[in-house]
């Protein structure tokens, strides 16, 4: 009996969920980013994998309204204005959905909220000025 073709069908099947695990409104949480311990939390390091990571991305991706996927479409915001305001986290529509006190319901809408350690965590980033780092 030839298990090749058993094991090829295999071998897709899994390659298969794997290459999609990640697509899901509630993200892949498996892995979190951990930020740095102190000092500056970084854009590129920290708050762009993390929003990947929590399947922000999958709603907020480039479809229209506010966009995720890079610093510029972050910082220009989204079809209710700006989502951040440097070195002013409280005031930050995107902190205010992430903690669900804004009007329309907490981000992810439907989803499981992102982590404490997480939000806090993007709002010392705000609070540090928003670099793009």
């Amino acid at each position: 009996m030839n298990l090749l073709p058993a094991r090829v069908y295999g071998f897709f099947l899994l390659a298969a969920i794997l290459a999609t695990a990640g697509c899901s409104d509630s993200g892949n949480t498996s892995n979190p980013v951990s930020p740095p311990p102190s000092g500056a939390i970084s854009f590129s390091g920290f708050v762009s994998p993390t929003f990947s990571i929590y399947g922000c991305t999958s709603c907020h991706g480039g479809s229209g309204g506010l966009t995720l996927t890079s610093y510029q479409d972050l910082m220009t915001g989204g079809n209710s204005g700006p989502a951040v305001i440097p070195g002013n986290a409280a005031g930050s529509l995107l902190i205010r959905k992430l903690l669900g006190t804004a009007p329309g319901g907490q981000m992810p809408l439907g989803g499981t909220p992102l982590p404490s350690s997480k939000i806090d965590s993007i709002s010392a980033w705000i609070n540090q000025g928003a670099l793009n780092n």
